[in-house]
């Protein structure tokens, strides 16, 4: 969510897309997705719980398995700042080229495998030639990190660059290693993650209304409908923070997602507890940063979404959202001199008419939407995914996306207000038909992880 710091209206504009990028063509290949930040991408792990102990073990990493990568993180700004037009544009994916430049794949990609060297190292490798390559020790069961290596530069853990987080799946299908390169002034926070591929590729369906949606096909202009399984609950954990508010605000923006999703999906607020940094691929966090970090570009960015998908399932499997303090104080500061944003302000004060509650909570209840999958909204249409519109509460357009995007799911209780006992009846029985239809069997059975 960003504001543009001549004008007093809310413009959203912060959403990333791990392995898509916010409106690209799923690909079979991960891409890589460094946000540019002014500050120290220290603050982004410096109050959350870090482990550097690793978590993968050696077995099921038969070297027959094929793991896709996708890279995440945060760097310094290296490039000359985008205008804010600019950076509003180029999240349009209809402003695009039919076939859009390539992003450099050269340090992600699929087919990934393990190579036991029988010298207690461990080889991650995949066969292109030009992709990162990572070197493991084998300690008691489990895998070190000790070098990787990059477009031919070879660098080492403890010298080139330390290791903050290990976090594995309990299936042991999915892993990340958190490294933060605090050399010169480009300083570097990148997350590392591999998932197993199993199983058929999914089949990926489009969007029939053309919803603005995170996954878009350059070529057919149309958008993939990329969400996440509707067969357990979606928890969001907050980090704790000097900012007590963020766990109402997160509450009454799930209620009202919930609210639309009910039969369909369920959100959840996890117990705030020590929280892991957003490259854990376990948990989905709402972090407070509290230390001065801005992200890059002309315009105050109040919160951004890191969400990742991963195209082999068609899921999504990976969300955390951040609220930037410093920006908001810069914000507030543009208002109203020496105001600074804690939870009395939060509470009774007022930005031009607004209370600035609801400034803060539309901000959070648009990140959630980029969470759940839906992108920006660029027609007018009335939204709270949209750049320009100011309400805070979701609108028609909201409602019809998000329904789109999660069908009814049979297994949970059914809203009374959808519709009456038929159109229920009618609903489930197409859906059924449509998966039988497909030759895939139930819709629910999920045989796809995410």
């Amino acid at each position: 969510m960003i504001f543009r710091a001549t004008w007093l209206t809310t413009l959203m504009i912060s959403s990333l897309v791990v392995l898509s990028g916010c409106g690209d063509k799923p690909k079979k290949k991960a891409e890589q997705n460094l946000i540019q930040i002014k500050g120290d991408p220290r603050a982004f792990f410096k109050h959350t719980a870090n482990n550097s102990v690793s978590t993968i073990q050696d077995n099921g990493l038969n070297s027959d398995a094929e793991w896709t990568l996708a890279i995440s993180g945060f760097q310094a700004e290296t490039t000359r700042p985008t205008s804010y037009a600019d950076a509003k544009k180029s999240q349009d994916p209809r402003e695009r080229r039919a076939k859009p430049a390539q992003k450099d794949e050269g340090i992600a990609g699929e087919g990934y495998r393990f190579h036991n060297n029988g010298d207690r190292t461990i080889t991650l490798a995949a066969k292109a030639s030009n992709t990162a390559t990572f070197t493991f020790s084998l300690e008691n069961s489990r895998l070190d990190l000790k070098s990787l290596n990059m477009r031919g530069r070879s660098f080492q853990a403890g010298n080139d660059f330390e290791i903050i987080h290990y976090s594995s799946s309990p299936e042991n299908d999915a892993h990340s290693i958190l490294v933060y390169d605090g050399r010169g002034r480009n300083k570097q926070l990148i997350a590392f993650t591999f998932r197993k591929i199993q199983g058929a590729p999914a089949t990926i369906e489009r969007s029939i209304k053309n919803f603005f949606y995170l996954f878009y096909d350059d070529e057919a202009k149309e958008y993939f409908k990329v969400g996440w399984r509707n067969d357990r609950p979606l928890e969001f954990q907050t980090c704790p923070s000097s900012l007590n508010s963020v766990n109402k605000m997160l509450d009454e923006s799930l209620k009202k997602w919930n609210q639309v999703l009910r039969g369909r999906l369920e959100l959840r607020r996890g117990a705030e507890d020590q929280c892991p940094p957003f490259s854990d691929v376990n948990t989905r966090t709402v972090q407070v940063v509290e230390e001065w970090i801005e992200l890059h570009g002309q315009a105050l960015a109040l919160g951004q979404a890191m969400t990742s998908g991963h195209t082999h399932t068609g899921k999504l499997v990976d969300a955390d959202i951040f609220i930037f303090l410093a920006e908001w104080d810069e914000y507030l500061a543009y208002i109203r001199e020496n105001r600074k944003v804690d939870d009395a302000f939060i509470e009774n004060g007022w930005l031009e008419g607004v209370p600035v509650r609801q400034v803060l909570q539309r901000t959070m209840t648009h990140e959630i939407g980029h969470t759940l999958g839906l992108g920006h909204q660029f027609d007018g249409t009335p939204s709270i995914m949209s750049y320009d519109d100011q309400a805070t509460e979701l609108s028609d357009y909201d409602r019809r996306a998000i329904r789109e995007l999660y069908p009814i799911n049979p297994d949970l209780p059914q809203p009374a207000s959808e519709g009456s006992d038929d159109w229920v009846k009618r609903e489930l029985e197409r859906i059924r038909r449509e998966s039988e239809n497909r030759g895939r069997g139930s819709r629910f059975g999920w045989p796809y992880g995410g």
